[in-house]
């Protein structure tokens, strides 16, 4: 714990977050409001000229109740866009909470009567559907309109993630491996996301349960599981999903014990600990920071996460030869591979690592470093731009 606490100060400017990425293919739906159908020209030989201006009277009637009915149109999808626009962005707010999982009471509100707003607009049967499902926080009693909301637009990017989240919820393995399939198809599951995981799973073999915090996180290590069926099949715990009480009642089935605190935040992750240290539990580095503070003292950094040590007698499982051994195996791709801005932050996380080797060299007067941790931190400090921060630390 003595090294990590070293360190600890300065994680909070350098742990990326795993926060559900912003959708930009979210209700893809192009609405023409000046689309005007053709009349086909047709040539009558009319008898008298009375006849030709009633039919000219009536079909200018005709041309005012179809102009009326496409202004009636035109503001209705006006309105629905921009309700739907403000959905998506207090819904979006609510996640990027650095220190809750869960929204506020009059965030909720406001949600809700977007829903509301939704559902009496007839043409916003896929846009109430969805968001009525997404208001509930993965309550799996709302499924059917979610259900719905996939048959009238199956590929879109918001009802595969929530959909692959009701899967892993109520327990559907094989439904959450078809949207996962999808929405990496649907590029929303990047290469250097599964990198990415699959270092953390390298990184969590030897722990019982591994905990994670948003989109980024869960479903790439999902998928490593699910999908390429990774060797390590550790229980995964989403933070997120932990808003669903059904999810709760499931793993506290599974022998977990779960805080009766509603909201999902720093305080209940503390708690969480404290109720579990017998499960041997991981906590995934891209947890934002502030999550970490009250466990600082208790916190042992290992490749891609962090050990919890509440019990006082027991000693790390990790010495320097494991964290050695763990940096020579991991793939490190968005250290050395990827040039992305993903990869760039996510370069971050193994920072923590390479400064608890640092200061195992310093302590113990190291001759022969096995792991150039100098070079890797200073790599790392020019991809993510924060070569400032680290060179601080030293």
């Amino acid at each position: 714990m003595k090294y990590y606490l070293l360190f600890f100060s300065f994680l909070i400017c350098l742990l990326v977050q795993a926060h559900p990425p912003a959708q930009n293919n979210s209700l893809n739906i192009q609405f023409n409001t000046n689309q005007v159908l053709e009349e086909k020209n047709s040539t009558m030989v009319l008898d008298s000229m009375v006849y030709q201006k009633e039919a000219l009277e009536e079909k200018s009637v005709k041309s005012k109740t179809s102009l009326e009915r496409e202004r009636s149109e035109s503001a209705s999808f006006s309105k629905k866009q921009v309700v739907s626009k403000s959905f998506t962005q207090l819904k979006k707010s609510a996640s990027s909470q650095p220190q809750s999982r869960s929204i506020e009471s009059s965030m909720q509100e406001a949600l809700d009567q977007k829903v509301m707003e939704l559902q009496a607009d007839s043409t916003a049967e896929f846009e109430y559907n969805l968001f009525y499902y997404m208001a509930g926080n993965y309550d799996v009693e709302r499924a059917p309109f979610l259900q719905k909301a996939a048959e009238l637009s199956p590929n879109n990017s918001d009802v595969l993630i929530q959909s692959m989240a009701n899967s892993i919820i109520i327990g559907d393995t094989t439904d959450a491996k078809k949207y996962l399939m999808k929405l990496k198809a649907e590029e929303q599951i990047s290469e250097e996301g599964l990198s990415y995981a699959a270092d953390v799973l390298l990184s969590s073999a030897d722990y019982n349960t591994l905990i994670t915090y948003g989109f980024l996180d869960t479903y790439c290590v999902l998928y490593e599981q699910i999908v390429n069926k990774n060797s390590n099949q550790i229980p995964v715990i989403s933070l997120d999903f932990l808003q669903s009480q059904h999810y709760r009642t499931a793993l506290t089935k599974l022998g977990y014990a779960i805080p009766e605190q509603r909201e999902v935040n720093v305080a209940f992750l503390e708690s969480f600990c404290a109720a579990n240290q017998d499960k041997n539990l991981a906590l995934s580095l891209t947890i934002p920071s502030p999550y970490f503070v009250p466990l600082q003292s208790n916190l042992v950094p290992f490749g891609l996460i962090f050990e919890v040590q509440l019990a006082k007698d027991l000693p790390s499982l990790k010495t320097l030869q494991t964290q050695e051994d763990l940096w020579r195996t991991m793939n490190k791709k968005n250290i050395t591979k990827f040039k992305s801005p993903l990869s760039n932050n996510l370069s971050s996380n193994y920072l923590p690592m390479l400064f608890y080797l640092e200061s195992e060299y310093d302590l113990n007067i190291v001759k022969y470093a096995k792991v150039d941790t100098k070079s890797y931190i200073q790599e790392i400090g020019l991809k993510s731009g924060k070569s400032a921060i680290i060179n601080k630390k030293h």
